[in-house]
């Protein structure tokens, strides 16, 4: 045996006796009595994690993830856990039908529009009709042909004032409370014109409104507005006639059924295409806005509601988009936005989600390219860059974005809610009651073990 004597730097220099790379507990534990919803537990040393969002500089949220990732799950449980934990409104934009079984199976709410539920997007909400009416087209955008959008746009802006008008509802609140317009009165009023056009019956008719004889005149005169109102009818006749008239239908239910009854998920999956979703889910974000300022900044600042966007990148992307506004001003009112999407290239365009977001959850992404522009972004260290080619489903990096503490990104293992158990009792006749709670108990040990 030799003996000799090892200097202390050399021992420390050929070990790794260094903190992992995870946040100090007390960046992931709530306090006593603090708000918080449970996500997982961190990789190495398994410390349970929250998402404590009073605490963060944002109520916002990114998910990223490609397509079994488990990006979905990870919405689904967090947000379920938000309403459990601190009584958090949830309202799910579920535009490919993912969400809804999920929201009945744990007692959620299921709005299913154009089966069961109805929303008419000419509601007026508060807004004077002129707000609305400008409001009802941008969410239209979606039905709209690029070359020919700026037209047709101005032409249902008018169809809409019209109908408004023939509903006598004026800028004098006094009148809002009336029943609102729908879409297909919309239709119903250009379609009247057309026909007028072409009988030629426009020559010798009175028209009560002033903007129905000039509308009628440049339609006559002009061979463009023409095609643009032909084609303007085509796409508002695919939605307001049956069997699918959803747009020109009144609503069958409140903005305050959809943002204050706890889990709610507004399934549009049933909608005839994803123009139509995406007008829907706009007109529903445009009455969240208008009721977020209206009923005012509230006394206690805590998160109230969060709005789930799966997917819906086309509303994102508008120009005047409402989802920027609740990213911008949705904190003062309580309102958090969950922004998930599996393609990083939705959100190149306009950063203003990542900037304004107080947590960034990342799972598996394919794209190499993807994963270099997110570590970039993310400030990933040189270990988290190397696992993220190689996370597992149900693992993301976090990056938590906290109002007093700066907290290096980590890894996250996703404890997900799982489905229910299904436990099958054979119990003999004899001293039935004595045999039910030992088997019921058995079974119930046996089922806490997934």
């Amino acid at each position: 045996m030799l003996a000799g004597r090892v200097s202390v730097s050399r021992v420390v220099g050929r070990t790794n006796l260094v903190r992992p790379p995870e946040p100090l507990a007390r960046h992931l534990v709530p306090k006593q009595d603090g708000r918080a919803a449970y996500i997982g537990h961190t990789e190495i040393l398994r410390k349970p994690v929250f998402w404590k969002p009073e605490e963060l500089i944002n109520y916002h949220m990114v998910v990223l993830g490609s397509s079994g990732s488990g990006k979905t799950y990870f919405v689904r449980t967090l947000t379920l856990r938000s309403t459990l934990s601190f009584g958090a409104n949830v309202l799910v934009f579920d535009i490919t039908g993912e969400y809804a079984p999920f929201a009945e199976m744990v007692g959620g709410h299921v709005v299913q529009l154009g089966v069961r539920h109805f929303l008419n997007i000419m509601d007026l909400g508060g807004v004077p009709p002129a707000v609305r009416a400008a409001q009802v087209v941008e969410a239209m955008q979606p039905f709209f042909d690029t070359d020919r959008a700026t037209r047709q746009a101005r032409i249902l802006r008018d169809a809409v004032d019209l109908a408004y008008a023939e509903k006598g509802i004026t800028d004098d609140p006094d009148t809002w409370d009336r029943e609102p317009p729908t879409l297909g009165d919309a239709y119903r009023i250009l379609r009247n014109l057309w026909r007028d056009v072409i009988t030629k019956e426009y020559e010798n008719k009175e028209y009560e409104n002033e903007k129905e004889r000039e509308l009628v005149l440049t339609f006559a005169n002009s061979t463009s507005a023409r095609e643009s109102l032909v084609g303007l009818l085509d796409k508002l006749r695919a939605v307001t006639e049956p069997p699918h008239d959803y747009l020109a239908k009144q609503s069958t239910l409140t903005l305050k059924e959809l943002t204050q009854s706890g889990y709610v998920v507004l399934d549009l999956s049933k909608l005839p295409s994803e123009s139509a979703r995406m007008s829907v889910t706009t007109s529903v974000l445009q009455y969240i806005v208008e009721d977020m300022r209206r009923g005012g900044v509230p006394a206690e600042r805590r998160l109230r509601l969060i709005v789930v966007i799966d997917e819906a990148w086309k509303v994102i992307s508008q120009k005047d988009s409402p989802v920027k506004t609740l990213d911008k001003e949705g904190r003062k009112y309580g309102i958090g936005v969950i922004a998930a999407t599996q393609d990083l290239s939705d959100i190149k365009e306009d950063d203003y989600l990542l900037n304004n977001a107080g947590a960034v959850f990342t799972l598996m992404i394919q794209k190499d390219t993807d994963r270099e522009s997110l570590s970039k972004t993310l400030g990933l260290s040189q270990y988290l860059q190397g696992r993220f080619a190689n996370l597992l489903v149900g693992q993301c990096i976090a990056k938590l974005k906290y109002r007093q503490a700066v907290v290096p990104p980590f890894i996250v293992n996703v404890r997900a809610i799982l489905p229910q158990k299904q436990v099958r009792l054979r119990i003999k006749l004899s001293d039935p009651m004595r045999k039910i709670k030992k088997l019921a108990l058995q079974r119930y040990r046996a089922a806490k073990r997934y």
